[in-house]
């Protein structure tokens, strides 16, 4: 069974997981076994038992907190499709049901567990269907329609209030722009078929799809703004994105980057450059992704 990650793990990010197998059949006994305790499994069932287990595992919480949150929401047909998928119906969902922003969330996709055999099948499969095939003609429009359902449902932002996820000029601005591209370009460059944002704007700005000026702001606005979130969980200890100009994680988050000065100048001064950030990611946005 193998399981798809990603590459930009942060303080109490979730874990999105797909559970594949290699195909159908059903269990075996071992010689050892005792033929008449052994009850034979398909292999979804066997592997849903085995996924389920691991879920478990990560999830548990002891006096140390736990390992990870899972979501398992990205597997074919989401909350409604079986929690383990085989190999061939992962490649046929794919192929005949999946959404745009399905293909998108395929981009972050790394094999991170299984035999090595199919670690190497099903990461060049992942990568087929992600970068190899057609892309849609609507696949703009599709993701900027996207991007701003996401702001207005979970950013939920105010003039005193901002996401640093799914807020106007956010890390997801920076992330759809670079998925976008990456699924425009990536056929024809091998270099872009990887996970991780930063490394992908860099090669995007040394390929001439992006101009050098748009890939820096990019970098450093999704650097600047990963590390304000990264503050923010470790201030708080839980996963968190909202950030308001009226309580005290504001001035600890804006002190914690380096801000100095007297009475509320560090505030202004940390809400200054983040207006600056988000303003400009949020042109560039405009700039590549609205029709």
């Amino acid at each position: 069974m193998g399981k798809l990650g990603g590459l930009e793990l942060n303080y109490h990010s979730d874990l999105d997981i797909i559970f594949i197998y290699e195909e159908e059949g059903e269990t075996r006994p071992i010689l050892t076994t005792d033929s008449k305790r052994f009850r034979s499994l398909s292999n979804s069932e066997y592997f849903a038992k085995l996924a389920q287990r691991i879920i478990t595992i990560l999830t548990l919480v002891t006096r140390e907190g736990s390992v990870y949150k899972i979501d398992t929401r990205l597997r074919p047909s989401g909350n409604q499709g079986p929690l383990v998928t085989s190999l061939a119906a992962f490649q046929r969902y794919h192929h005949e049901s999946a959404q745009p922003w399905e293909r998108q969330a395929m981009t972050k996709a790394r094999v991170v567990c299984g035999a090595t055999e199919f670690i190497d099948q099903l990461q060049r499969i992942t990568s087929q269907l992600a970068f190899m095939r057609p892309v849609p003609v609507n696949l703009q429009g599709e993701i900027y329609r996207l991007r701003k359902r996401m702001e207005e449902e979970s950013g939920r932002e105010r003039d005193d209030r901002f996401n640093i996820k799914t807020g106007r000029g956010g890390m997801v601005d920076v992330e759809f722009i670079t998925q976008y591209l990456q699924l425009l370009h990536a056929g024809r460059f091998e270099s872009l078929r990887t996970q991780n944002t930063v490394d992908l704007l860099k090669s995007m700005a040394e390929k001439h799809i992006l101009v050098q000026n748009d890939a820096d702001l990019l970098i450093n606005g999704y650097k600047f703004l990963r590390r304000l979130e990264n503050k923010l969980r470790l201030l708080y200890d839980q996963s968190i994105n909202e950030l308001s100009a009226h309580n005290k994680g504001f001035r600890k988050a804006a002190l914690s980057l380096g801000y100095t000065g007297r009475g509320d100048q560090v505030e202004r001064e940390f809400l200054k450059e983040y207006q600056l950030v988000t303003e400009g990611i949020r042109e560039l946005l405009e700039k590549y992704l609205n029709p």
